[in-house]
């Protein structure tokens, strides 16, 4: 098994450097809701006009110095490399002298406008020479010949800086090369203080940036060298993206899809679309809508309403930042901020991500305790939507407002759709949608899943999903959301319905509903051997008499297990209808299997036992059963819901496979298989 990230799986030049070969072997990308956008970023790329002018020079610098020194094959590359920087430069000045703000322009147009003999330039040949020669360091080692630093960290910060950007024009140069159908060049002017500084002249800087339409192009060669792919992730839906952009060239028995339910129960997860606020004014957040003031207000009061019922944490989602910035000026100036605060604590996504974690330790801390908790404010698609954490009561509820599509006034975006709608049209794609619509609202609904997956962590964890906009009543729009909750979704006509049918019959799963509950909340955890009453060593008894451990025991403690086991054969008959209730929930929730249960009561037993009972007398015994419990309590004190995790994957560690048969594992001590399963933790 190798592991490895995105870029150097995507590289072929870093995977033979590494020696990794991918014929023949299976390829798992995680987190691939990230993988079409990656290879879009990996392969275009943006340079400047200021760029252009200070790599010429260095270069020059460079070539004037050492070029009685040079062989010919390197003076001729060097040679080709000032042409083309002599004639890229001159394109962008005479563009940006037009006074054009923006122009999308494809590589063979770009290429034909640059003057001179660029076209008898091979840039693969060139790009070649520039990578084994290493020459982008050693034109950087010269360029502090044109500055003006006197310091050594600024002269190196200098041929950092050049370094970087003779790689950067590399990457520019290479992308010329690709097929002119699979990538556009987008041109932006602008004006900027000239080198004098502010308040003087201004000068025109004009940005270049490559952008690349076509990743199944850069993903195909990984694809078809590798035995089989598999793109794996916990919020990938919509998946429709995936066969038109990455593998729209595979026959479609090629292509196979594979998604599961959520781990927890149904009943764990509330979600609800709501249509209108608390006064009755309609929740549509369309960018047009956003300034409206009014519609802010209902929004406030829509989260007011929803925090007073739901306990502990609340991550509310917004579109954008400047939404985000809006609602937060607005709140203030009506003095709304003030009515929230006084309800729960308020936190906002911070705008430097090193001020990510220490709000987030705040936004904990909040939410533990006897406090109200706390409501954090935060951006879809930004800083704290993906790959953070909030288990538990970190977000008991997650506020989705509004959808959050992309600008249709980007030039990228309609760019991307009208490539995608120029292409052959696949079978696969929903009748009456082109495939740029498609693309633009799976953008939109990434986003929103992978926010809605920040809540629900574990099995143990529940939560509301709450959609604050009309447009989530609307069955298209249900059906872009997860599985596990797709069909769930309720829509209560008013917002009264939403509080009463369905916050406020969201609360936390009753433990006495679950027969199971009993077998994770031992007293041995909290209370110690003496915490035992009669009826749960009855009760434990009896479910221990389920469980064989085989005629062969001949430790004293299993002599002692032995005797157990006898002993409770008179309390299973009391017990007999719990026993019934228990195998019945496990029928109906699918939960642990009755038999595993009973296997992690049988250690349960072992715990409420004293210590020289079990071990006979024996100092090493006794030694070795109070070494396994100090482990347990060092590992999981306080920490109820660890606790309940560890006994669980205790339950699950008592398998046949764990050992070379069935009988052999019935026969085990469970005190021996606790141990090893501590030292493993």
């Amino acid at each position: 098994i190798v592991t490895l990230p995105y870029n150097m799986l995507m590289s072929k030049s870093a995977r033979e450097a590494l020696g990794i070969s991918l014929k023949d072997h299976v390829v798992v990308i995680d987190e691939a809701h990230n993988l079409i956008q990656t290879l879009l970023d990996m392969h275009s790329v943006t340079i400047t006009s200021s760029i252009l002018s200070s790599l010429r020079g260095a270069l020059v610098t460079y070539f004037t110095k050492f070029k009685n020194r040079f062989k010919g094959s390197n003076a001729q590359y060097l040679r080709q490399l000032l042409l083309v920087l002599k004639a890229l430069s001159a394109f962008v000045d005479e563009w940006g002298a037009k006074g054009e703000k923006e122009k999308m322009m494809s590589v063979n147009e770009v290429v034909k406008e640059m003057k001179g003999s660029v076209d008898q330039v091979n840039m693969i040949k060139l790009d070649r020479y520039l990578k084994e020669s290493h020459i982008a360091r050693k034109i950087g080692g010269y360029l502090d010949l044109l500055e003006e630093e006197k310091t050594p960290a600024g002269r190196q910060a200098a041929r950092s800086n050049a370094t970087r950007n003779l790689h950067r024009i590399q990457a520019f140069l290479v992308s010329l090369t690709n097929a002119t159908g699979d990538g556009r060049i987008l041109l932006n002017a602008e004006r900027v203080p000239s080198a004098s500084g502010t308040g003087g002249p201004t000068r025109v800087e004009v940005t270049m940036k490559y952008m690349l339409l076509a990743p199944s192009e850069s993903f195909r060669e990984v694809a078809e060298e590798a035995r089989s792919v598999v793109l794996a992730g916990g919020t990938m839906a919509p998946m429709s993206d995936f066969k038109e952009q990455l593998f729209p060239y595979l026959p479609i028995e090629r292509f196979s899809t594979f998604s599961c339910g959520h781990i927890v129960a149904p009943d764990r997860v509330t979600t609800v679309a709501v249509a209108k606020g608390p006064t009755g004014i309609k929740l549509n957040f369309t960018f047009d809508n956003r300034k409206d003031e009014k519609l802010i207000d209902e929004m406030g009061l829509a989260i007011l309403n929803i925090s007073t019922v739901v306990p502990k944490g609340v991550v509310v989602f917004v579109p954008s930042k400047d939404f985000l910035a809006q609602i937060q000026t607005r709140w203030e100036k009506s003095g709304f901020l003030e009515k929230l605060g006084k309800r729960k604590k308020i936190f906002w996504e911070p705008k430097e991500r090193v001020d990510v974690d220490p709000t987030l330790r705040e936004y904990a801390a909040a939410n533990k305790g006897d406090q109200h908790g706390a409501i954090l404010f935060a951006v879809v698609d930004a800083k704290l939507s993906e790959g953070i954490n909030f288990a538990d009561d970190m977000a008991r509820a997650v506020i989705i407002v509004g959808i959050p599509y992309p600008s249709r006034h980007s030039t990228e975006i309609k760019e991307r759709m009208a490539y995608l709608n120029s292409q052959p049209r696949s079978s696969t794609l929903p009748k009456g949608k082109d495939p740029g619509m498609v693309l633009y609202q799976n953008m939109a609904f990434r986003g929103v899943n992978q926010s809605i997956g920040r809540a629900i962590r574990h099995q143990f964890d529940w939560a509301a999903i709450v959609l604050l906009d009309e447009r989530y009543t609307m069955p298209n729009n249900q059906a872009q959301l997860p599985a596990w909750l797709g069909s769930d979704v309720k829509s209560p006509p008013t917002f009264g319905g939403v509080m009463k049918e369905s916050l406020a019959s969201h609360e936390p799963p009753a433990e006495d509903e679950n027969p199971f509950e009993s077998l994770f909340d031992s007293p041995t955890l909290s209370q110690g051997s003496s915490g035992s009453t009669p009826e749960s060593d009855s009760l434990t008894s009896s479910r221990f008499a389920e469980m064989s451990l085989g005629d062969n025991a001949q430790t004293p403690a299993e002599h002692t297990l032995k005797k157990m086991k006898a002993e409770a054969e008179e309390a299973k008959k009391v017990y007999k209808d719990k026993m019934a209730k228990m195998e019945a929930f496990a029928a109906k929730k699918e939960v642990l299997d009755p038999k595993r249960a009973i296997v992690w009561t049988t250690v349960e037993r072992v715990w409420d036992a004293d210590a020289s009972e079990i071990g006979g007398g024996g100092k090493e015994t006794e030694v070795q059963i109070r070494g396994v419990l100090n482990q347990i309590e060092t590992l999981f004190s306080n920490d109820v819901i660890k606790a309940k995790r560890a006994c669980k994957s205790f339950v699950y560690c008592w398998e046949p496979k764990i050992v070379e048969n069935r009988s052999e594992a019935e026969a085990w001590n469970p005190v021996k298989v606790l141990g090893a399963f501590v030292t493993t933790k």
